[in-house]
């Protein structure tokens, strides 16, 4: 018999994917859990972004016309799937926000939005804007945004209690997600609706160059055809990062941020309710993997992985 993981069917997962081919491996799952587990299937959002200068996630080559992008988002909208947008760029200012794709996407997904879960995933300058504009958007603050306010010396508390009051939703940093000094804090316990926790992050434990790789790739989405900015974040994620290439994953010294499924299901149990899983930059075989170790249980997972992959 096959069960989802305990405990799923009151949570809200953001899963990655919506502008790169591995979507593809989501809707397998999606659809297996729509047909299998109507009455206790979890909400499901998708995120991603195509190449514009808000985003500063993984990178996409997704260009397309209006006409394909309101059809995506509204496919999403049928399926009861909600859109969350990446514009998480932290180095951006106002004179970016007449950014034609942003604002296409913030109208598209405004206009269309049958769930009330579209979403932008955003630091201050986006947050600001979309606040502004597009009141019924939600909006959650990027771990770059928590990233940069750590970087800058703000405590941890301190940086969470800003986060919290200026936007829906908050990624928890995920050096922070076997803390339970932070976990229990007052703060957090009082917020753990609005908490987000990713639970597959591929990066190792307490990194010392993450905010130098965020603000690397906020550079590239800013100036895609500087050469300089190219071959830095090529040396980074080739030579000075210790997670990418992703076999280096494989040596028994690597300590990574990434939740087994039985710390996942103690999260559920403590009241943390919305996941994300990445995996933007994956092949459809290892989020497919991810997505069935974490939303199926132990015994469930090697019959769906066989099943279905």
């Amino acid at each position: 018999m096959i069960n989802l993981s305990p405990g799923l069917s009151a949570c809200e997962i953001e899963v990655a994917g919506i502008f790169k081919p591995v979507f593809n491996s989501f809707m397998v799952v999606y659809n297996f859990i729509k047909n299998n587990f109507p009455e206790s299937m979890p909400m499901f959002n998708s995120f991603g972004a195509p190449s514009y200068t808000w985003n500063s996630g993984r990178s996409s080559d997704f260009i397309s016309p209006k006409y394909v992008l309101e059809q995506l988002i509204e496919d999403l909208g049928v399926n009861e799937i909600g859109f969350n947008l990446v514009a998480s760029n932290f180095l951006i200012d106002e004179t970016y926000l007449s950014d034609p794709i942003g604002n296409l996407l913030l109208e598209i997904m405004s206009q269309d939005n049958p769930t009330k879960r579209n979403s932008v995933i955003c630091c201050d300058t986006v947050s600001n804007y979309v606040k502004d504009k597009y009141p019924s958007l939600k909006r959650t603050s990027s771990i770059l945004k928590i990233t940069q306010l750590l970087h800058e010396g703000i405590p941890i508390l301190d940086a969470y209690s800003y986060l919290f009051s200026n936007y829906d939703k908050v990624m928890i940093h995920p050096d922070h997600i076997r803390r339970s000094d932070i976990l229990n804090s007052a703060l957090i316990q009082n917020n753990k609706t609005k908490s987000i926790i990713i639970i597959n992050e591929p990066c190792i434990t307490n990194c010392k160059n993450r905010y130098k790789h965020y603000k690397l790739i906020s550079m590239q989405a800013i100036n895609p055809r500087d050469l300089n900015i190219i071959d830095n974040l090529g040396q980074f994620q080739n030579g000075t990062c210790k997670a990418i290439p992703y076999y280096q994953q494989l040596n028994n010294s690597y300590d990574p941020v990434r939740l087994t499924r039985e710390e996942f299901t103690a999260l559920i149990k403590l009241g943390f309710t919305n996941f994300k899983i990445q995996g933007r930059s994956y092949n459809p075989h290892e989020l497919f993997f991810d997505l069935a170790y974490y939303l199926f249980d132990d015994k469930s997972m090697p019959l769906v992985y066989n099943a279905l992959f």
